[in-house]
């Protein structure tokens, strides 16, 4: 619980002055092992922070973390696609194309998500 409480804490620090403190804090949780639900949970947010600033290889990388775990089931369709979509932002249509094939295969029926990944 310990973790979670600090993952949330970060979290909500994200939008605010002590941003750097945050990604700090949530880099900590990914580097630590064992890895845990809140490793991936972190991940997952420092890939969206990343994302929404523009630092696609930093966001890039964290998606594919979450997808590695793969222990966060709600986030894993927004990862890869999270992942296809920082690889287009850094000119790598073949690697994002070959991302949301590999969403595609693993998520044949999910229909809100298929379509966006169809466009």
């Amino acid at each position: 619980f310990h973790d979670a409480a600090k993952l949330g804490a970060y979290t909500l620090q994200l939008a605010g002055e002590n941003a750097e403190a945050a990604i700090k804090g949530l880099q900590d949780i990914v580097d630590a092992t064992p890895v845990t639900a809140s490793t991936s949970a972190a991940a997952f947010q420092l890939a969206q922070y990343f994302y929404a600033k523009a630092q696609y290889d930093s966001a890039q990388a964290m998606y594919d973390k979450v997808i590695a775990i793969g222990s966060e089931h709600t986030a894993l369709p927004y990862a890869y696609l999270g992942s296809a979509n920082a690889l287009y932002q850094l000119s790598k249509k073949d690697e994002a194309r070959a991302r949301l094939q590999e969403y595609l295969e693993k998520y044949p029926t999910d229909s809100n998500w298929t379509k966006q990944a169809y466009q």
